[in-house]
């Protein structure tokens, strides 16, 4: 019998984000007779999947993060973490601080030094943050083993000449499938959304994700549909300031914030169409969730379109009011395609769960 591999997962926190929730997915369904997870983490509180991880199994590390201990402190808690674990592979999420990780790695003498790039950058970064990533992406180059990326934008961003695999976000489809009339009418019920257009958006409160620009997009979209509503799926440290534009446009009785959710599947069947408008994204994950439900999608040109799984419902347009809502206008008119289509476009691009824990366990091993 193989000896199970020990990997450790590194990320700056374990809360609901795109990269945590797809190697959540992961971690749920892989071998763990095979393939053993451990989590470290750069946030000392409680966070959003530390109870599913300790249920199944897992063991989290918290360390404080590199603005509370310095680069060098940093470098050197995250070498200590991985010594004592004797571990056999590292896979780092955490963009051009991959680079910290990796070299910690190599002076842990850690075989597999994985680095994930999962995001793109701003279009005018500061310069702090371009030090920052010319240094990660040096230190990438010369230290990990392998390096992955959710989307050929995002590889080119975080590694730049250095070669990268590109290995897609994948989605249980299962979840979307699944989904029943009951499901779909509690949350209805909840938040009173019987008999009115749903509009969604999915995300934490951050500024890449383009809250403020939603809000003025459905401000001008109210005037001519009332019978609308906004639903803001997530939270974040923007809160406030969402809080306080939805105050000021006068909103409040349409739009609804819901918080963090465990049930972004069956929010997907319950949103008529999905916005995303967001300045970046690396690949944009939450854009497949709604192909996956068959829900239509209007997003930014901002970023890449590589979720886009030509099926018919993602729509690209320029950041720009009216045409939000010409294309919002022209998405509520599709038809959700068989799930048979959705399920085949999703296996022919290499988006379904099995392919990418088999690729995954083929990297570690």
């Amino acid at each position: 019998m193989k000896k199970q591999v020990k990997v450790l997962q590194i990320f700056a926190s374990l809360n609901m984000g795109g990269a945590e929730s797809r190697m959540m997915d992961v971690y749920r369904k892989i071998d763990k007779e095979k393939i053993d997870f451990d989590f470290l983490t750069m946030q000392e509180d409680k966070q959003y999947f530390e109870d599913e991880i300790l249920t199944l199994g897992g063991k989290i590390i918290k360390i404080k993060p590199p603005r509370e201990r310095g680069s060098f402190g940093n470098f050197s808690d995250i070498k200590r973490v991985l010594k004592e674990g004797n571990y056999d592979a590292v896979h780092a999420h955490t963009s051009f601080h991959c680079g910290l990780v990796c070299l910690a790695a190599f002076f842990a003498r850690i075989k597999i030094r994985i680095a994930h790039a999962r995001t793109t950058g701003s279009k005018n970064p500061s310069f702090k943050n371009k030090i920052a990533l010319i240094l990660g992406r040096s230190l990438i180059a010369l230290f990990s083993t392998k390096r992955l990326a959710i989307s050929k934008m995002s590889g080119e961003y975080l590694f730049g000449k250095s070669e990268f695999e590109v290995m897609p976000n994948a989605i249980d489809l299962d979840k979307y499938e699944n989904v029943t009339v009951e499901e779909t009418e509690h949350i209805k019920t909840e938040f009173n959304l019987h008999n009115t257009t749903i509009i969604g958006m999915v995300g934490r409160f951050d500024s890449m994700k383009n809250h403020t620009f939603a809000l003025d997009f459905f401000a001008e979209y109210l005037k001519s549909h009332p019978n609308t509503k906004l639903v803001f799926v997530g939270d974040g440290q923007l809160r406030e300031e969402i809080v306080a534009k939805i105050n000021a446009l006068k909103l409040t009785d349409n739009v609804i914030l819901t918080g963090i959710r465990k049930d972004v599947n069956i929010w997907m069947h319950v949103f008529d169409i999905l916005i995303v408008p967001s300045l970046f994204e690396g690949l944009g994950g939450i854009i497949l969730e709604a192909q996956a439900a068959g829900t239509p999608v209007v997003k930014s040109n901002t970023f890449t379109n590589e979720a886009d799984m030509n099926i018919g419902l993602v729509n690209a347009v320029p950041l720009e009011i009216e045409k939000f809502i010409d294309a919002v206008n022209s998405g509520l008119k599709l038809n959700s395609p068989d799930f048979s289509v959705i399920e085949t476009a999703f296996n022919n691009r290499h988006y379904s769960l099995a392919y990418e824990i088999n690729r995954l366990e083929d990297i570690y091993s």
